[in-house]
């Protein structure tokens, strides 16, 4: 339902699912998209309906760079996690308490200014990529605390060494069965695999 005027779309990029609930992310948006399949209708925006994210804290920053980076869904806890970036400027997370319909905002340091991906582990904390360093980090749910963690330096596969960008951008992430956090690294080039037990990283080139 949304256009913005300087983008004509939102760019949808991120979607979860709740039941038979959608919730959707776009990277030119600044709100929280909800539909029930039932309600949605072929060549329609009809049953979507907007929650306004609350964004205050971007006041006085360029509106165009306010975005959603994505949305992850805690279903064991009824919470929706969203990432939010004005891309090197200023990051935040929220977590939508879906029963409630209520925010909590989290504030991030200010060099984690650029988050994106979410994964989230089995005590609920959320696993974020910083798209704007080389930097992955935690976000303890109950006390806000965040423990940073780095990819290994930027390297081109070449015997030209250390590339002139100097950040590897880890970007959408993910969190399997066993505990290992699996994210893509834009410029690094890798995939990378975290194990959140014993802190190990292991990065694979791609050719």
């Amino acid at each position: 339902p949304e256009r913005p005027s300087a983008f004509g779309t939102i760019y949808p990029i991120s979607i979860a699912f709740n039941e038979d609930d959608i919730y959707l992310g776009g990277i030119r948006s600044k709100s929280l998209w909800l539909a029930n399949v039932s309600d949605l209708k072929n060549n329609s925006s009809e049953g979507i309906s907007n929650i306004s994210l609350p964004i205050s804290s971007f006041k006085g920053i360029d509106p165009d760079l306010v975005s959603t980076g994505s949305i992850e869904i805690d279903k064991d806890r009824d919470a929706l996690w969203i990432s939010m970036l004005a891309f090197a400027v200023k990051g935040q997370l929220f977590k939508f308490d879906i029963p409630s319909r209520t925010f909590t905002s989290y504030d991030l340091p200010p060099h984690l200014n650029s988050p994106v991906g979410i994964a989230i582990d089995k005590n609920g904390n959320p696993w974020v990529t910083d798209h704007g360093t080389s930097i992955f980090f935690m976000l303890n749910s109950t006390d806000g605390k965040v423990t940073e963690y780095s990819t290994s330096p930027l390297f081109s596969n070449s015997a030209s060494g250390l590339n002139d960008f100097g950040y590897t951008l880890p970007y959408w992430i993910r969190m399997d069965s066993t505990g290992n956090l699996w994210f893509n690294e834009h410029v690094g080039n890798k995939i990378a695999r975290f194990n959140t037990t014993d802190r190990t990283l292991v990065e694979y080139w791609i050719p």
